[in-house]
């Protein structure tokens, strides 16, 4: 459903929020539909690693991951 707006919004020079990113498949779309820049978040650590290596894979350069703690640290990767 996600994928399906997704794929019909015009991404050019938006900047693009990505909770709870997963695989981070959402947001390597929209780098790839123009995106100025894409922040992907999640809390599982595993789908941090996941998305950075998926990042590499697609090429993708305008999306920063990163990995939100409990309490208020974060761990930007």
């Amino acid at each position: 459903m996600i994928m399906s707006f997704l794929l019909e919004t015009d991404c050019t020079e938006k900047t693009v929020l990505d909770m709870g990113t997963g695989t981070g498949v959402l947001a390597i779309l929209a780098d790839k539909k123009g995106a100025k820049s894409v922040l992907a978040v999640d809390f599982d650590q595993w789908c941090v690693e996941n998305t950075n290596e998926n990042l590499k894979l697609n090429q993708s350069k305008n999306i920063v991951s990163f990995k939100r703690k409990l309490g208020s640290e974060r761990s930007f990767l």
